[in-house]
């Protein structure tokens, strides 16, 4: 028999995982290269650290942990009603995706530690390194927020991203505050991440994230052929609220902002701030990223 998964989950909700531990041994036998510490269908559920003292504020808070899986988590949705998702203050190591949501809408990613990518030695199904920490496909209305994002040390050379969103039809959707730190790619953007296409003010927005050590700390990338597919809002904070995320310093190699698609980035930045202005920047033409 060949193991798939801890827990499999459809059609429910309210499920509570509080101070939970699911591994999985690369070496052991009969083990499925898609394996998930949780995998929901149609399903909501909540993943929470335990407080042993029962104190508020917590000070012994035991955190769950997902190491070892293809995905730590990975939720799958195909009805119309949404279903409860919050995921808050787990680790994730050892994984090649540490958390999935496709289709998930509303998902609450919220305070976790991520280790993106497999240990070494391992490379997946696709036959290299890679790997995601968080991972969001066809969703919307999720927050994701004040999560820690890095490269697992000991993952072999290959290509590693923080937070990936794919095709999301988003209305206005805020990435926020997150640290991404020593990936590929920090915030990997793909495909047409707008509810509506034609309209810039629509789509997914970067804000007060914290990139150190990336190869490019924003990319905006389309899919296949279609260039004029790529895209995230246009407007990337506006004259009275600037983005706030911090770019990569002290290197010339790395790219800051990558716009790869034909939709002009409206980027607004604090001006005597530190680390705040992007300075190496990707663009097929000026005008497709304009600094304000």
């Amino acid at each position: 028999m060949t193991f798939n998964k801890h827990v499999d989950l459809c059609h429910v909700r309210g499920l509570q995982f509080n101070g939970c531990t699911f591994s999985l041994n690369h070496d052991a036998s009969n083990i499925s290269e898609w394996s998930d510490g949780i995998a929901a269908y149609n399903a909501g559920f909540y993943v929470r650290p335990y407080c042993p003292s029962h104190t508020i504020p917590c000070v012994d808070a035991d955190s769950c942990r997902f190491s070892g899986f293809y995905r730590g988590i990975g939720s799958f949705t195909s009805d119309l009603q949404p279903h409860p998702t919050f995921i808050h203050s787990a680790r994730f190591d050892d994984n090649a995706i540490g958390v999935y949501l496709s289709s998930t809408n509303y998902a609450i990613v919220l305070g976790n530690y991520f280790e993106v990518g497999y240990d070494e030695g391992t490379t997946g199904h696709c036959g290299f390194a890679n790997g995601f920490g968080i991972d969001v496909n066809l969703a919307n209305g999720f927050c994701i927020e004040n999560n820690k994002l890095r490269k697992n040390f000991s993952a072999p050379t290959g290509i590693y991203a923080g937070i990936r969103v794919q095709n999301c039809p988003s209305d206005y959707d805020i990435i926020y505050k997150n640290e991404l730190d020593g990936l590929s790619y920090g915030n990997y953007a793909e495909g047409t991440n707008r509810s509506i296409p034609t309209d810039d003010k629509k789509g997914i927005e970067y804000q007060c994230n914290n990139n150190s050590h990336n190869g490019i700390d924003f990319i905006v990338q389309f899919i296949g052929t279609d260039t004029t597919g790529a895209m995230i809002r246009g407007w990337q904070g506006d004259k009275d609220l600037a983005s706030g995320n911090i770019f990569t310093r002290y290197t010339s190699s790395v790219l800051h902002f990558s716009n790869r698609g034909f939709n002009t980035i409206n980027y607004y930045y604090c001006y005597p701030c530190t680390d705040e202005e992007p300075v190496h920047i990707f663009s097929w033409e000026p005008e497709y990223f304009e600094k304000e």
